[in-house]
Parts: C-alpha cells; structure tokens; sequence
C-alpha cells in the first residue's frame, strides 16, 4: 500500500467513536446550589419531543447544581433510531493545547486542596522543566517505534520531549472552564486537530430503540434506563471525561485492507486532562527509577501473569489510588478507557461515569467524580475527599508486526462516542431482563 493510498484511506474510513456513559444526579449527592453556576445552551433538533427537552434541562441542571463555573457550554442535541446496539453517541469537540499552557492553567485555577495537591503533581522531568518547559513523561506501548519491537505491548519510558510529550487533547468546555482558547494552540500537533471551526461543545445523540424513563422523580422503571442520567453522561463526556488511550488502543495496530500499521510515539499528542491523573504501578515504578515527579500510565490494556494490569486515578503523582479506570476496548477489558471501571468488573460502582448502566438503574455524581472534574480544571461547590489505595502491579508483554511510512501520517481519532463495549453489555442486560 502506498503512502498516498494509505492517507486516503485513513481519511475516508468511518471511524468507532471514543466513548464514555456517564450518569448523575445531584440529589444524592447533597450539594447546594451556588449564586454562580456553569450554563448549558441545549440545540435540540427539529421535532424534539417536550420529554426530551425537560429531561436534558433536568440532566443539566444536575451538573450546575455542582459546578459553579461562569461559562456556558452549547451542546446539539438529538433523538433517534442509531444504527447501534448502545444507548447514544457522544461527540466531545476537542482542541490541542500546549501542555506548559494547559500547566499554567491548572495552577492558576487551583482552588482547593485537591487542585493543590494535583498541580504540585503533574508529569514533568524536574521542578526547574517545570516551571519553564515542562513535559509529559508516560508509558506508552503498542507504537512502531517501541524499543521492544514494533507494536510489542510491552510499555516503555517515553520522555524524549517530542510531540506527544509537549501536546495535550482536551475538550473545548474544559478549554472554556481553564480559560485557554476555545481553538486551540498551533502547536506541533496536526494542524487538523489544533484547532476548532465550531461555537458547539459537542453532539449528544441518544438512541430512541431503548426503552426509556423521562422521569425519575419516582425512581426508574425497571424496564427502562434513565434518560436524564444517560443525557448527564453525554454532558459529563463533552465536560471532559474522555482519555486519548481510546486513540492507541484503536490504532496499535491500525489495520487497513488486512494489514497492520503502527504509528510512532510523536504521532499521539492526544493525551487528555483526565490521562495526567492516569497511573499503574508500573509508571510509579519508572518515575522513581528516573527521579520524575510523575510518569503516567498511557498504554493500552495489557495482562501480566494473565491479571490485568490496573490504571488507576490518582492526584498524587500515583501514590494513592482513589478508583480504577477502564482499559480499553480492544486490548483491555472491553471498555473505552474514557470511563471507571465498569461496577461488574470492578465491583462496585464508583460513578457518574459507569460504562455500564442496567435497566432500572439510577446512577448519581459521586464525590469521585466530582474529584476528577475538580482537578481537571472545573470549580465544584463543595471540595470532595481524596481517599484510596494502591494499584495493581506487572509487567506487560506482547508483540505486533506491520509498519508505517516514514512521512508521518496523523493518526486516526475517533470523532464521536459511539459506546461498543457499553452496547453489548446493555445488549446482553436487556435480553436477560426479557426472559
């Protein structure tokens, strides 16, 4: 295949979609509203139905009823038959910024302990880089150039200081909460990807073949999911709460008329906010054999041992975990890393941002979500624990073949959220439920 026909192809592909389901109620939270408080402009679709409109009214009304930024994020919304075993597709817009930029926001957006704690702990090399030219160092695994052989899954130390280590991916509303530019940095990412050409957030498009409960003010029917929680998910993803592994765990390898295609570590600059709170016991390992503050975990799934690695959240440069992170569709545990640890793998459910929701189930803002929201740059009314406890541990192995054109190619990125691991769970939920 030549470069020009691989460029084409990759251009002219349908993507899958980076995903995240995200759920919440402030009720049960118990937050009280502020004077201040983030708005949501709702474009909805011509026809929409009034249950519709009241249910992402009320889906918006939980998140400012916890986030006192003063911004106002527009979202397009619709509803309709998807082409797609999932409950919606969610479409964050997204624009790179320079990572010493994003820095810079961070710390002059600290409000809390947390965010304290947060900042003093971001990825860099030394205090001195810092302060004037800080960098990202992570794991990163699955690439062409991966030490281990091109595409080996077995992570490796990237902190050479190229792209990927200079450029992050957020969403335009975390840009607009952090105050940077709404399009972006000319960085050294794709110029493509640096900027943005719409005043919309993002698109959440929910899917009307789902039985649905529009109103749960008396809890939800058991036959049914929770339209207000799902439509605060779309808003939680389009917020901020998706992770650029999504991107590595679809393209290592790429494959394109049934052959595989890696791509270097530079062509990546995709990490997100939520990725710099994103370790494993390994990238706590490699940051204290390299004296780093930090080094954060960007692989993809990967077994040691035949136990799954864990990527955790922490606000401590990865000493204390506070909750498990999803791995990734197709090399981890069948979820968009852009969500928890879905409640029947990890146990338990830790959030808003459960990938999983069941028929009658009734999801809620925890504080860990409110946490992750607080120090990636959102104000929340009132400052949450930070509490948890270590990660798991490995080594991970594994190897990929295939290879790239030398003239670098941007690398493919889901555009939109369409929820395939969270599509057969529900799928698989719902049939059950029938019998």
């Amino acid at each position: 295949m030549t470069f020009k026909k691989l460029t084409s192809a990759i251009m002219q592909t349908q993507w899958l979609k980076a995903t995240v389901v995200l759920l919440g109620a402030a009720a049960g939270c118990g937050y009280s509203l502020q004077a201040e408080a983030i708005e949501f402009n709702f474009g909805f679709a011509e026809g929409t139905s009034e249950d519709v409109v009241n249910a992402f009214n009320e889906a918006g009304d939980l998140w400012s009823s916890v986030l006192t930024d003063d911004i106002t994020v527009n979202l397009d919304v619709e509803f309709g038959a998807l082409n797609t075993p999932s409950l919606g597709r969610f479409t964050p817009t997204r624009v790179n910024v320079d990572y010493g930029d994003l820095v810079s926001a961070l710390e002059a957006d600290a409000t809390s302990t947390n965010d304290s704690t947060a900042v003093q702990n971001l990825p860099h090399t030394s205090d001195f880089d810092l302060l004037l030219d800080p960098e990202l160092s992570l794991l990163i695994n699955g690439t062409q150039n991966n030490p281990n052989g091109a595409g080996s899954l077995t992570p490796y130390l990237d902190a050479d200081g190229d792209c990927n280590n200079s450029s992050v991916r957020i969403t335009q509303a975390n840009a607009k909460a952090l105050g940077l530019p709404t399009g972006g940095t000319q960085n050294c990412a794709p110029s493509s990807f640096n900027a943005s050409s719409t005043t919309s957030d993002g698109t959440l498009q929910l899917n009307s073949l789902f039985p649905w409960d529009f109103d749960r003010s008396d809890g939800v029917d058991e036959n049914a999911f929770d339209f207000v929680g799902v439509a605060a998910q779309g808003i939680g993803t389009a917020l901020g709460f998706v992770s650029g592994v999504d991107v590595l765990d679809f393209n290592a390898p790429l494959i394109l008329d049934q052959q595989e295609f890696f791509f270097n570590d530079s062509q990546f600059p995709y990490v997100s906010t939520i990725d710099l709170f994103r370790f494993s016991d390994d990238s706590v390992e490699a940051a204290e054999l390299t004296q780093s503050s930090s080094v954060i975990d960007w692989t993809t799934g990967r077994l040691v041992d035949g136990q799954e690695v864990d990527k955790y959240f922490s606000i401590d440069g990865g000493q204390t975990k506070i909750a498990s992170f999803s791995t990734g569709v197709m090399t981890g545990d069948g979820q968009r890393a852009s969500s928890w640890k879905a409640d029947e793998l990890g146990g338990e459910t830790i959030g808003i941002l459960e990938p999983t929701p069941a028929l009658g189930q009734q999801l809620d803002i925890s504080t860990t979500d409110l946490l992750l929201f607080d120090v990636i740059g959102y104000d929340v009314v009132t400052e949450p624990p930070a509490k948890g406890s270590g990660g798991s541990t490995g080594n991970g192995s594994g190897n990929g073949s295939g290879g790239l054109p030398e003239e670098p190619v941007p690398v493919p990125e889901p555009t939109s959220g369409l929820l395939v691991g969270l599509g057969f769970a529900i799928a698989l939920k719902y049939r059950k439920k029938q019998k």
